[in-house]
């Protein structure tokens, strides 16, 4: 690849892996707004997912003593199986039509919480669990964006920030293992895109490094704050891209 392909997948994603390194999410929305223009939309996704196991293997490598696996295995277990059976119903479904609807679902979601949560007291409760295991399965099969909704859930079970940061990547590194795995085997990671995947991987692993000094020194709800901002800019991506696909 010349230079300035290589820094157009390098440079972005030295910024995907630093807001992921922060907020424990958020490294598919920056990619999703690059990746896509030089890839197309199926093999950008497959790239997406893969640098996303990348940054959660070194962000769990970081904070494994603070890892809760307890509070990891059930909502694994849960959003496997729904995560299946929504990408097959992904295939059938004009996926385009639902992006006004997740978009407008995210920005407000984020103003809700941006605005109230110093209000909002959710319990970590199953039925919390359920809920957003839920939605993350269905949204992640449909477009990619799963990570919200276990934002949502794991911010409002665990008080400490290594502890949130070390458990939301941990079961982002499982679940995005597995779609990884769904991915290659029908066929949308071929050879071809080792060069992309260098020059990706390469930045996705430099971003949390360039970051850790400023993550050690912020309280966790700055960190839910900044977590906030990225749902409303998800939901911005998504009506944006909803738009200018119109």
């Amino acid at each position: 690849m010349a230079l300035s392909e290589i820094l157009w997948y390098f440079i972005p994603a030295v910024c995907a892996g630093a807001l992921q390194g922060m907020t424990g999410f958020g490294s598919g929305i920056v990619l999703a707004v690059f990746y896509p223009v030089t890839l197309g939309v199926i093999q950008a996704a497959s790239v997406n997912q893969t640098m996303a196991v990348i940054i959660c293997t070194g962000n769990v490598i970081c904070y494994h003593r603070h890892v809760r696996w307890k509070m990891v295995l059930a909502p694994v277990l849960i959003y496997l199986p729904l995560y299946f059976v929504a990408l097959r119903l992904a295939g059938r479904v004009n996926a385009e039509l639902l992006k006004p609807v997740l978009g407008t679902f995210l920005v407000m979601l984020a103003v809700y919480f941006l605005r109230f949560s110093e209000h909002i007291r959710l319990k970590s409760s199953r039925t919390v669990m359920v809920v957003c295991v839920f939605l993350s399965a269905v949204i992640d099969a449909f477009f990619g964006l799963g990570g919200p909704a276990m934002v949502i859930y794991f911010l409002s079970a665990i008080d400490d920030k290594e502890g949130y940061l070390g458990t939301i990547q941990s079961f982002f590194l499982v679940t995005g293992c597995y779609g990884v795995i769904v991915r290659a085997a029908n066929g949308a990671l071929p050879l071809s895109l080792a060069p992309v995947l260098a020059a990706a991987a390469a930045g996705v692993i430099a971003g949390p490094v360039i970051v850790r000094k400023f993550v050690e020194k912020a309280d966790i709800n700055r960190i839910k704050r900044w977590a906030y901002y990225l749902i409303g800019a998800a939901g911005v991506v998504s009506l944006t891209a909803a738009l200018v696909g119109g």
